[in-house]
């Protein structure tokens, strides 16, 4: 159902012709989530993919690059890929830092991420490194 009502918005989106890149990013990555929460992981990396195409239109610090990383980051954890997981969530890191800078909670959540990553590839100093990075970041932003 959430993709039919998904598929309606797009159709209206284009036939109102306020159809833009972002707009169009935005129900690539969309599709690819609940496709990805419906483990139709094919039909996900098809749409992150689409999405990774889109972005290419965009300037090269543009902070929404990092969401295609960021998603498929999160389609190679639940595949169990961590090192392919840990190159998306790597790259995004450098977009957010680039774009956004290293100390602000978006950043916080890909450093949490990579100690995911990092943790499941057994790789443990480095990910107590970047949980403690990102605990720190969430420390500082929401005041406790």
């Amino acid at each position: 159902m959430a993709i039919r009502k998904l598929e309606k918005a797009h159709r209206e989106c284009l036939n109102f012709k306020v159809y833009s890149s972002q707009v169009q990013l935005f129900f690539e990555l969309s599709f690819g989530a609940i496709y990805d929460s419906l483990d139709y992981r094919l039909m996900a990396m098809k749409y992150f993919l689409k999405a990774k195409n889109t972005t290419e239109k965009f300037y090269q610090n543009d902070p929404d690059t990092a969401l295609v990383y960021s998603y498929l980051g999160r389609l190679m954890i639940s595949l169990r890929e961590y090192d392919w997981a840990f190159r998306c969530f790597f790259k995004s890191k450098i977009v957010r830092e680039d774009s956004i800078g290293g100390d602000t909670l978006d950043t916080a959540t890909i450093y949490n991420n990579l100690g995911v990553c990092c943790y499941n590839i057994q790789s443990y100093y480095p990910a107590l490194g970047y949980f403690q990075l990102s605990y720190e970041i969430y420390k500082k932003n929401l005041g406790y």
